[in-house]
């Protein structure tokens, strides 16, 4: 599962030009699919709930991997966390929803 993951970390990434170096894990927060996180380091961590996400189709893992990029973005372009989804979020998801091909309305919502 965490292979298929950063199999579509990379392609979301690359698609999309991303210009960060992700450091793909998993979690056991059961409260999440996935979340961004930025270490002292600087280093970008994309952290996924490999249960939840082996219960979602491919299709809706791609659009949580764009949300969870969407959220790195802001951080790496303001240095603020976007946990709002407000209008620098919504502005990074629709870039890379749009170039990873995934629809906004899936990969911009609140509910990953």
């Amino acid at each position: 599962m965490l292979e298929l993951i950063i199999s579509l970390v990379l392609n979301v990434s690359a698609v999309a030009n991303v210009p960060i170096d992700f450091d793909v894990r998993s979690t056991e927060n059961e409260r999440v699919y996935a979340q961004h996180a930025v270490g002292k380091s600087g280093q970008h961590y994309l952290l996924f709930n490999l249960n939840h996400m082996g219960e979602v189709s491919d299709y809706k893992k791609k659009a949580i991997v764009a949300h969870e990029i969407s959220h790195a973005m802001v951080y790496y372009e303001t240095g603020k966390t976007s946990m709002k989804h407000g209008f620098e979020f919504k502005k990074a998801c629709k870039k890379i929803a749009e170039d990873s091909n995934v629809p906004f309305n899936k990969a911009c919502k609140r509910s990953h």
